[in-house]
């Protein structure tokens, strides 16, 4: 389900900063709970796979989706692809409550120096954007979601590919 094209990363390598800028309704959620109600098997639990931009920037269509089905009735777990940036505990504990997050993807473009330049994220905050998901993936995965790491390899990081490697050994 893609939430929203909007980012709060602005990599270099990304296609969608060219594409216009879209971020999908409450009143489309709700289209989708009522599709998903009158579609779906029964006694069947589905996977939501959300996805951007940065699905979390839309967290109120998050919220309404999962009410819905959860009010419906429809067993479902939810799965991520994003940078993790924007989960800290609050949102991890409402993702596991209420999203019912059993995984998610991030992406880690290289070591702390390389990752903080490739993502360039929007915030300028004086933390350092590599530290904050890293903590944010081990924050995850001690409330028991698994998390899959990705690396985006090209010639800006592949020489960073083996020290990225051991920071997570």
């Amino acid at each position: 389900i893609l939430t929203t094209t909007a980012c709060n990363a602005r990599c270099f390598y990304c296609y969608e900063q060219k594409v216009k800028k879209s971020t999908m309704k409450v009143e489309t959620a709700k289209k989708i709970v009522d599709y998903i109600t009158k579609y779906s098997p029964e006694d069947e639990e589905i996977e939501l796979r959300w996805f951007g931009g940065e699905p979390l920037f839309n967290m109120k269509v998050i919220d309404t989706m999962c009410e819905g089905l959860t009010e419906n009735g429809i067993q479902f777990h939810s799965h991520f692809t994003t940078n993790g940036y924007l989960f800290d505990e609050d949102v991890i504990k409402k993702a596991i409550e209420i999203w019912h997050i059993n995984a998610c993807q991030i992406t880690i473009d290289g070591t702390e120096k390389i990752y903080n330049k490739a993502k360039n994220y929007i915030y300028k905050d004086e933390k350092s954007p590599y530290k904050r998901v890293i903590n944010n993936i081990s924050t995850l995965i001690n409330n028991g979601v698994n998390v899959g790491v990705r690396m985006n390899v090209d010639m800006h990081n592949c020489e960073d590919l083996k020290d990225l490697v051991y920071e997570f050994y």
